[in-house]
């Protein structure tokens, strides 16, 4: 299959690396250059613009936000400019209205998009163990099948695009509910006296067992906040909060993980995993 493929970051490379060892025939774009050329020996060709990339069956996109996602589908040179390929995949995380949008501007060009955001971390893209929320119309989701299955672990949530935006979001709320759980819990473990190794074996080894507790709670434990996170993070929760309000839906735990995390920026951990939700939390119970 003849692949095309936008958005070379930490996710986006392996993911594609797993595309080429499957056989299959990629185009690329990344707006850094470099990224792009470090997979040339994976037999991929570099696209000079997003619309190159549109010489191909299927195009992926793995970018940042709904802005970044805009400006190569609408922008110049932009996909929904190019003709030749019939199926959009849009992996990243954007906005549930954003996803209407695409859906919409590409039925109207005669062209399917179904929605594709993943769940994990650079390690779980390496190692073809993403979670993968997909929705949109059954014979899209089809034709794209075996290449996200060559990524992860498939959920096939409705026909609705928007609709795997909105779970991923939510998932993500949850994931950071559960870090401010675990800041508290953990300064309220060590102002006592008590060791969080032997806390986070009992917590993780009973009732409360979760990859989430498990994973993050030694990264908490070990003092583990570069790896980045705390950007996408606010971003995610800020969607959330947009639409609880718009819903009127009251989420108050949303709304301090939010200002958990602008208390972060405050603090210049920007570039830190959100997992710095702890740190924050220990240094306001005075804990060093």
């Amino acid at each position: 299959m003849k692949i095309g493929w936008i958005g070379l970051g930490a996710m986006g490379m392996p993911m594609v690396r797993h595309l080429a060892c499957g056989g299959h025939e990629i185009i690329i774009y990344n707006r850094t250059k470099s990224r792009a050329a470090a997979l040339q020996c994976y037999g991929c060709k570099i696209a000079n613009n997003p619309a190159e990339v549109c010489d191909a069956d299927i195009i992926f996109t793995m970018l940042w936000d709904d802005q970044a996602v805009e400006a190569i589908t609408f922008g110049e040179n932009g996909i929904l400019s190019a003709s030749g390929y019939k199926l959009h995949v849009g992996m990243s995380t954007v906005s549930p209205q954003f996803a209407k949008r695409l859906a919409n501007a590409h039925a109207e060009h005669g062209q399917d998009y179904i929605s594709a955001p993943v769940f994990g971390r650079p390690l779980a893209a390496e190692t073809a163990q993403l979670g993968i929320v997909v929705a949109g119309q059954d014979a899209a989701i089809k034709r794209a099948a075996e290449l996200l299955n060559l990524m992860g672990t498939v959920f096939i949530t409705g026909k609705d695009a928007w609709k795997a935006n909105l779970i991923k979001l939510t998932g993500n709320f949850m994931i950071g509910a559960m870090l401010e759980v675990l800041g508290e819990a953990f300064a309220l473990i060590r102002k006592s006296g008590v060791d969080p190794v032997r806390f986070l074996n009992v917590v993780n080894g009973t009732v409360l067992r979760s990859p989430v507790y498990e994973n993050y709670g030694k990264s908490i434990i070990e003092e583990d906040f570069s790896k980045g996170g705390l950007q996408i993070g606010l971003k995610d929760i800020s969607f959330i909060r947009d639409i609880a309000v718009k819903s009127g839906i009251p989420m108050p735990v949303a709304a301090l993980v939010q200002d958990r995390l602008l208390v972060g920026y405050s603090r210049n951990y920007a570039e830190l995993d959100w997992n710095v939700i702890a740190k924050i939390i220990a240094e306001d119970a005075g804990i060093k």
